[in-house]
């Protein structure tokens, strides 16, 4: 009953039920007077809004209400986003939250092994701090069908 509309019914009803005066009655609900006379009027301008966000909302399923206010304005229809929102909700136009996506898990392969020299390699950079507090970045070359028995290493000491 916090609403205008619905302190005017609560006094309709005060009114109607117990006799009592409009003035009691507005004084009561703590309703201004001219507040309960007053009549909404509906706009026309509302119905047809109404009627080309509905459509824009058929030919574009995946657009919320912002990206069709933006393509109402473009129109020529220079609405606010606040209406706009207002009119969606009533049309219950909005988007509903898409899932996520599982992908399905397969298990995992082994990696074949490799047959000669270079068929599969990888690099590291490693740094570590020596005991006199000098910086030492190396850079480790593994080759995959050696299996660590001879890796390259070149080492730069930073001062």
């Amino acid at each position: 009953m916090v609403e205008p509309a619905g302190r005017r019914k609560a006094a309709h009803h005060l009114m109607k039920s117990y006799a009592m005066s409009e003035r009691h009655a507005c004084r009561l609900l703590n309703l201004a007077r001219s507040t309960h006379r007053y009549k909404p009027q509906a706009s026309q301008r509302n119905d047809m809004l109404r009627q080309r966000l509905r459509e824009l909302a058929q030919k574009r399923p995946r657009f919320g209400y912002r990206r069709l206010h933006a393509l109402l304005n473009r129109e020529g229809w220079h609405a606010n986003h606040k209406r706009i929102h207002r009119l969606y909700r009533e049309e219950r136009l909005s988007l509903r939250r898409r899932r996520r996506k599982h992908w399905i898990r397969t298990g995992r392969l082994a990696l074949a092994t490799p047959m000669r020299a270079n068929e599969r390699w990888s690099m590291d950079f490693v740094k570590d701090c020596t005991a006199t507090g000098q910086t030492v970045r190396v850079c480790v070359l593994h080759l995959g069908r050696l299996r660590l028995a001879n890796p390259q290493i070149s080492v730069q000491v930073v001062p």
